[in-house]
């Protein structure tokens, strides 16, 4: 009868009617699977030093943010084979109720093959690594198939463990809140230091210098730009970060109180310095790069600096005097990773201030800022291969970090001024170069050239937006010329009907060609939105303006062609987005056209939407409740039968 009970009152909590938790971590309701191996079966594989690991220490850091111990697992070493994480991943999200939490963290070594993420657990064979490792499909599978709750933390401290952004999506696309912390991105190695872990550590410890805007709580974003900068200065690297329907405000833990940092956390300066920074200092014999948290006034009444440095497992602090510290200088901080610039910036930049105009291709090539520094026009090129991209086509190569431009060279330009077949001709071996190359997952380049998604539904071989039904978006195509256009046709191959305004730029003039509602309906499996446009104007970039709200799901784009005056097709020669799921960078969405009305009706819209959500979160909670119920009928059955 208590059981019965129980359900009913339930069922009061999870009425449309309900107030619902904050946005933060509920310790009583996470689970947690830490796995941290040092040590490999497989001889080749660096070892690390156990010293003090920090695997441990965040599991004990957790332990006392009040997550309880039959919450966690802790494999590490011998213990972490694959048969055994999957086994622990598999039985702590059982254990999980509704509206609860799951962090999944590795440290050790981080491998890819064919694109896709594997962690080394205790006996991997690295030749067999996908019939032998921690693969991230079967860590998304094992997660989707038995976790019941609907937020997911994934961390990883190893190389290129951004690929656990994959995951991210993947859970996401199955309706989970998902976002992947780690302490390199993608395509990047991490260094064997503990400085990713130390940082979480730190966050989750409530120290002062994550919580940056000193409200006293420390958030998912605080933390993300923590691990950033921690990585950036001390180890000379990226980390990645992707966050799915988890708000950068969503609270990990309180900002703890510290008698010597809790005032300078709030002062504007510390001597000159601001809290936190990155400094230069001199320790024992050697200057090592630190950072400034307080300062003090001696019996002396001489002025100290706290400062903390970093070493392999620690991050000990030590009272200097001012001119044992400085700031850092041009040759420190050009070995550090440089801030890319935002999408429009880098390429106004790459194509020297518009000299170059027509662009062939872009590659990422991360690593090459350690040579050519932030920027480097390199030339004309004529090899077709690099950086593990083939089929690239010769011309003017332009870094701009992290990636490379590759744009048609004047002298090609020329030609195709002067001579209309070869212009065709030219423009054609653009689309199939810029085709042809090694295009990110679901990047905003898949929309460039023809159509290649055969099939509706979420395909890697689209563009989609960096979250789910996240609000207003844009994408942007170019194309070869400037072009007088009679329609703009959209190939949408997923979760249709988001497109709701269309513009040209004529240089940075944005003019308004159309806005509506999308051709194709909201309920179409796929479509192709034939949009006529009225102008006697020229352009050769056409944004895209979709509001993500008006159609659930990933509203994808396979491809985009501007229909001219003698209804010839012209395809998108480049493309970018303010947000694409391969990639973290996210501008900032402006529409200039919108009306006091739209602004309204926007709202309007994320209000149903929240609504919506709610409904389907008190039908699953109903769902679940029935189910429960019948087996709890089913189990009286076989006590009266008994």
């Amino acid at each position: 009868m208590r059981i019965v009970v129980l359900l009913i009152v339930l069922g009061v909590i999870v009425s449309p009617t309900a107030t619902w938790a904050a946005d933060k971590l509920q310790p009583t309701n996470t689970y947690a699977v830490i796995v941290g191996v040092l040590t490999w079966e497989e001889k080749s594989l660096t070892k690390y030093s156990a010293e003090r690991r920090q695997d441990v220490v965040l599991h004990q850091q957790l332990r006392a943010l009040g997550v309880p111990a039959e919450n966690m697992t802790l494999l590490l070493d011998e213990q972490a084979t694959r048969a055994a994480i999957e086994s622990a991943v598999e039985s702590i999200a059982r254990k999980a109720d509704h509206e609860s939490t799951l962090i999944v963290y590795y440290a050790g070594h981080g491998m890819t093959q064919q694109g896709e993420g594997v962690f080394a657990c205790y006996d991997i064979r690295t030749r067999r690594m996908l019939e032998t490792g921690w693969r991230h499909k079967r860590l998304a599978k094992a997660i989707q198939s038995h976790f019941r709750g609907d937020t997911v933390l994934l961390l990883a401290d190893c190389c290129f463990s951004g690929t656990l952004q994959n995951v991210a999506k993947t859970l996401n696309q199955n309706g989970y809140r998902a976002a992947s912390l780690t302490s390199a991105g993608i395509n990047n190695a991490s260094s064997g230091n503990w400085t990713y872990t130390l940082s979480l550590v730190d966050s989750l410890s409530g120290h002062p210098v994550a919580d940056t805007n000193a409200d006293g709580w420390i958030t998912l974003g605080e933390t993300a730009a923590e691990v950033k900068e921690a990585m950036r200065y001390f180890e000379k690297q990226r980390s990645g970060f992707s966050a799915l329907q988890i708000d950068s405000d969503f609270q990990l833990a309180k900002t703890r109180r510290d008698a010597i940092l809790a005032n300078t956390a709030k002062q504007p300066q510390i001597m000159g310095y601001q809290f936190g920074q990155f400094v230069s200092a001199r320790i024992g014999k050697h200057w090592k790069t630190s950072r400034v948290l307080a300062c003090r006034a001696t019996v002396a009444g001489e002025k100290e600096l706290l400062i903390q440095s970093q070493t392999y497992n620690d991050r000990p602090t030590t009272w200097l005097a001012p001119q044992r510290v400085r700031r850092l200088d041009e040759r420190t901080t050009s070995k550090l990773p440089p801030i890319a610039l935002a999408e429009d910036a880098a390429r106004s930049k790459a194509s020297l201030d518009g000299k170059l105009s027509q662009l062939l291709a872009k590659i990422e090539v991360a690593e090459d800022w350690k040579t050519y520094g932030a920027f480097h026009d390199f030339g004309n090129w004529s090899g077709n291969s690099y950086a593990n991209q083939k089929n690239l086509p010769k011309g003017h190569w332009v870094y701009v970090f992290p990636h490379w431009y590759i744009w048609q060279t004047n002298d090609e330009q020329a030609v195709a001024n002067a001579d209309p077949v070869a212009n065709a001709r030219i423009a054609d071996a653009i689309a199939q170069a810029v085709i042809r190359q090694n295009v990110p997952n679901w990047d905003a380049k898949q929309m460039i050239g023809k159509p290649d998604t055969p099939n509706p539904g979420d395909q890697i071989t689209a563009w989609a937006p960096g979250r789910i039904d996240d609000g207003k978006v844009w994408a942007e195509v170019d194309f070869t010329d400037a072009i007088q256009p009679k329609e703009i046709h959209i190939y949408e191959n997923c979760s249709p009907g988001a497109v709701y305004q269309l513009t040209g730029f004529d240089g940075h003039k944005e003019t308004l060609l159309w806005k509506g509602v999308d051709p194709t309906p909201i309920n179409a499996p796929m479509g192709t939105s034939k949009i006529a446009v009225d102008t006697k104007a020229k352009f050769q970039r056409i944004r895209i303006y979709l509001n993500c709200a008006l159609s659930p799901g990933w509203n994808e784009i396979d491809a985009v062609a501007l229909i001219d005056q003698q209804d010839k097709e012209h395809w998108a020669v480049a493309a970018r987005a303010n947000c694409t799921y391969s990639q973290n960078n996210v501008i900032k969405f402006v529409d200039p056209f919108q009306t006091e009305e739209d602004r309204k009706a926007d709202k309007w819209a994320i209000v149903k939407a929240k609504l919506q959500a709610h409904k389907q979160r008190v039908r699953q909670y109903e769902a679940a409740i029935n189910e429960e119920n019948r087996a709890i009928k089913k189990l009286l059955e076989e006590l009266d039968e008994e």
